[in-house]
């Protein structure tokens, strides 16, 4: 997949498709041993039979602009196709419109959708990823955009946040120190967006970088999030572990 010089293709998906079903996870792990073992990591997922069929699309449609990235070949685009061939895979007959995912290259930068589809009653932002932009600019974005208490959660050795930066932080930024027992790498990248009735849960790929959340498809990252609304309770529960 071509990006160009300084931009990585940087998406985790899994689609597993069969004839009466597909199921697909969106998330943070990579194709390794530690994204599908030793890591600690967060998966989104949809099922064709339990109303995941629009996130399902959606993700057709991105495959789409990736394969656009790409030198094209008969075996490639044909696995694409074959994986959504509706004469083949009853649940692929009239999929619904797309919705759940988002992604870039993509219509928007990644952080204003997120601030979009979030609204305007934001309580609290809780934020987890390994990596942020050593000055600390998409951080200070996303508390710009997302005018609420903005808690971090930032793994002892692997934060990628400079000194200087984290000591200049707009004031509703908290950074809170986070660690497993025995240590494990905490690569998840999640956004808990908790309102007054329902929470705005985000999980992919993206960490907090100019290169994830504000690129606009012409630079940055190709990425891939999904975004759930999930009930308040069940978002107390994640946070928990």
């Amino acid at each position: 997949v071509e990006m160009g010089v300084g931009r990585r293709f940087h998406p985790k998906a899994i689609l597993l498709s069969g004839p009466s079903k597909a199921a697909l996870a969106v998330g943070s792990g990579n194709v390794t041993h530690g994204g599908w073992s030793a890591n600690h990591e967060v998966w989104a997922t949809y099922e064709s039979d339990d109303d995941g069929s629009p996130a399902i699309s959606a993700f057709r449609n991105y495959l789409e602009s990736v394969l656009n990235l790409t030198n094209r070949t008969e075996s490639i685009s044909g696995e694409v196709v074959a994986a959504f061939d509706s004469t083949v895979n009853s649940w692929a007959v009239e999929l619904p419109e797309p919705a759940g995912l988002y992604g870039n290259p993509g219509s928007a930068p990644l952080l204003e959708r997120i601030a979009g589809l979030a609204g305007n009653d934001v309580r609290e932002a809780t934020i987890c990823a390994p990596y942020y932009d050593p000055d600390g600019e998409a951080l200070r974005e996303f508390a710009a955009r997302i005018p609420a208490p903005v808690r971090t959660l930032l793994q002892k050795n692997h934060v990628g946040l400079s000194a200087s930066a984290a000591s200049s932080l707009p004031t509703n930024v908290e950074l809170n120190s986070v660690d497993t027992d025995p240590s494990r790498f905490i690569h998840a990248k999640f956004f808990v967006l908790r309102r007054s009735e329902t929470t705005l849960f985000v999980a992919g790929s993206a960490n907090i970088s100019r290169a994830a959340l504000m690129a606009d498809g012409t630079w940055g990252n190709a990425e891939l999030i999904a975004v759930q609304e999930i009930s308040n309770r069940q978002a107390d529960e994640l946070l928990s572990d």
